[in-house]
């Protein structure tokens, strides 16, 4: 399934981010190998909470490579951190400073913002972050977290695949269906 929409894409040249959580679920589901074969560099993703610095790391490491795309396999944090590495990326941002003034000023991107490249989505979790085009990162030194919106963060495709979600620990899958309904109330608060 993966392979096709990658070709019809176009997509050659693909990156992979990831949780920790995720990787565990999609080696239970017998998946990884089949995903990490797809992409020449993977990269963790940041911490839950997505810091700042953390994803201004992720976004300098991806920026060194040169991809078509990212594959995403992951919950709400591993997708909102690459959509921030997409703001920073896009934006040509170098710092958390730079990051902590546009988000803290309310950083909402125009139709016009083009990010430097497309995501598809593999979320072992309900945490619906994949479907919309907001995403939250939170500031190291104040610990506040800033939403970000943008017409274009969105990802480019969601898989959503039962096999995945089956490997996923119940403990885990309940927290991420209360984080989904954050999600929907985040959402609907910030219009």
């Amino acid at each position: 399934m993966l392979e096709p929409l990658l070709q019809s894409l176009g997509w050659e040249s693909i990156g992979l981010v990831y949780s920790k959580r995720a990787v565990q679920a999609a080696r239970r589901a017998n998946a990884l190998s089949a995903i990490e074969k797809l992409c020449r560099v993977s990269f963790q993703a940041p911490s839950a909470h997505m810091p700042m610095n953390e994803c201004v790391d992720l976004a300098m490491a991806m920026s060194a490579e040169h991809f078509d795309g990212v594959i995403v396999l992951g919950g709400g944090s591993a997708i909102d951190a690459v959509k921030i590495a997409q703001v920073v990326l896009g934006l040509h941002m170098r710092s958390i400073d730079e990051l902590e003034t546009q988000a803290a000023s309310g950083l909402v991107l125009g139709p016009s913002f083009a990010p430097p490249f497309e995501a598809i989505a593999i979320p072992p979790t309900l945490s619906a972050a994949e479907h919309g085009s907001l995403a939250g990162v939170t500031s190291p030194l104040t610990k506040r977290k800033y939403v970000v919106k943008g017409p274009r963060l969105d990802a480019r495709a969601v898989i959503l695949d039962s096999k995945l979600a089956m490997q996923t620990p119940r403990d885990h899958w309940v927290a991420s269906g209360l984080r989904a309904v954050d999600h929907a109330i985040e959402g609907y608060l910030s219009k």
